[in-house]
């Protein structure tokens, strides 16, 4: 995609703020004296005071269709008022109000194997897609190994085993005597419950693989939270039996009295065995589910741009003030990181543009919901409060708080060769040595998961910036992984 040519220079000034949001380095300037002036001006207090006000414990994790998001969406918008800028939402308001509809599983829930009762979150959590009420199963557990039924690598797990009527306990995970990429072919999960189903198993324990980048305590905070999705979403035109993620401690349990251990049976299913048997043991469970509608807004304000030709363009910085709110157990997410301090950044920057006259216009937008899927950038590009087809660019600000680690040093290349503005912000990279990182992840899809995309999905020129400070890049990524494992959407904001 390509930015309109007399964009690029002012553009070289938004680009800045977002580099240097911490200090102004003192080396030969790419920018003019005036772009110099206002970067010099973005305030540290600005962004400490913001992030520290949405991740306060008054925000309640700022959860999409729930109390504290509201709070937050309306100090967002007097933030908004008090630096001068125009209401951009519904009306003559900051708020574009959005419909979503609300999903959670009750911690109430249950599952019982014999005579063993398990706990909600500690031992199992159930994953989506919820049945549409709350539902109690009973029946007696099968192992079905890994589910896979494949000529290509000669497995059959349902060989010689009965599911009708059963729940059926399967191994996450792979053999070790297959490959990676024939692994993800023969395994397909819609495949694979789907071939379940068909032999009538009622319900799937899926017991999760241990490993220390994803823990099941992870896995679990993430899978017992509400799930939300746009009021007029579509459902699936199938229904799927309830699904248990159970954790290797509960399937030790499990696996009592069955005449084999589960460490044992996970160990031959490694090493490419058959493990398939019946386990001995009734099981019973109860999903509790709640469904309800709930509003959340995008909070849209604007400066409007000087020049009497140009101001028809409008530059969107966005950034996701949402977290995951608190959870009917109690459970609050503050988000410092992800996302109060990317906001912050995006308040900085208007403090500073609300007292210059930039000759485009600038739409500030923080969004709600993109934790369930970037849903308000979504809702915005489909129903915009600014002609989107005179949207000049998109800058994004979203991350882990790896960018408060020290002094930044470098940006990760999350798709700058997408379009034109990747050779801009090379160019302002460059004059300010602040380098350049390979995305270091790849394989996790980052391009995708933030709220750019939806604005890159139209044809708009789109940079998601989040980075980091120099130095070790290993060890950065090492303690970045390590924090997304004990801290992240937890952490409150420590000033530094």
């Amino acid at each position: 995609m390509k930015s309109s040519p007399s964009f690029r220079r002012s553009l070289v000034a938004l680009i800045t703020f977002a580099l240097l949001y911490q200090s102004v380095f003192a080396q030969k300037p790419a920018l003019s004296a005036a772009e110099q002036r206002a970067a010099s001006r973005l305030k540290v207090k600005t962004i400490r005071d913001v992030t520290t006000a949405l991740a306060s414990k008054d925000m309640e994790g700022r959860g999409t269709g729930q109390a504290g998001g509201d709070r937050a969406a309306r100090y967002l918008a007097d933030r908004f008022k008090r630096l001068g800028l125009k209401p951009a939402g519904d009306g003559n308001t900051y708020l574009q109000s959005i419909r979503f509809k609300v999903e959670r599983v009750l911690p109430q829930s249950s599952f019982k194997a014999g005579e063993t009762a398990f706990r909600f979150k500690d031992d199992f959590v159930i994953a989506p897609p919820l049945p549409a009420e709350s539902k109690d199963i009973n029946g007696a557990m099968t192992l079905a190994g890994y589910g896979v039924v494949s000529p290509e690598i000669k497995r059959d797990d349902l060989a010689g085993i009965d599911l009708k009527g059963k729940i059926a306990v399967v191994f996450d995970g792979k053999p070790k005597n297959v490959d990676n990429a024939t692994w993800a072919k023969v395994s397909n999960q819609m495949a694979l419950f789907t071939r379940l189903i068909s032999k009538g198993a009622t319900a799937f324990v899926i017991i999760y693989a241990e490993n220390k980048e994803r823990p099941y305590s992870f896995v679990a905070s993430y899978l017992a939270r509400r799930r939300v999705a746009l009021a007029d979403s579509t459902q699936m035109p199938f229904k799927i039996p309830p699904i248990i993620i159970a954790s290797e401690s509960a399937a030790e349990r499990l696996f009592t009295a069955s005449g084999i251990s589960y460490k044992e049976a996970r160990q031959k299913a490694e090493q490419g065995e058959f493990v398939s048997r019946d386990l001995n043991k009734q099981a019973a469970l109860s999903v509790q589910v709640k469904h309800e509608e709930a509003t959340s807004s995008n909070v849209v304000a604007l400066l409007e741009g000087a020049d009497a030709k140009l101001k028809e363009e409008a530059v969107i910085y966005t950034a996701h003030y949402d977290a995951y709110g608190i959870d009917s157990d109690g459970t609050i997410y503050p988000g410092a990181a992800d996302n109060a301090v990317g906001v912050a950044k995006m308040v900085a920057i208007a403090e500073v543009m609300s007292k210059m006259k930039p000759r485009r216009s600038i739409l500030f937008i923080a969004l709600t919901g993109e934790e369930y899927g970037l849903l308000g950038a979504e809702h915005w590009v489909n129903h915009p409060t600014w002609p989107i087809e005179k949207v000049a660019a998109n800058i994004n600000f979203d991350g882990i708080g790896t960018d408060v680690w020290g002094k930044l040093g470098i940006i990760i290349d999350l798709g700058f060769d997408h379009s034109d503005l990747g050779a801009l912000i090379k160019e302002v990279t460059a004059a300010y040595r602040v380098e350049i990182a390979p995305d270091p992840a790849p394989e996790e899809g980052f391009f995708f998961r933030s709220d750019h995309y939806a604005f890159f999905k139209r044809g708009i020129p789109a940079l998601y910036l989040t980075g980091g400070p120099g130095g070790d890049r290993e060890a950065m990524w090492n303690k970045a992984g390590e924090w997304l494992v004990t801290h992240y959407h937890w952490q409150e904001y420590q000033p530094v």
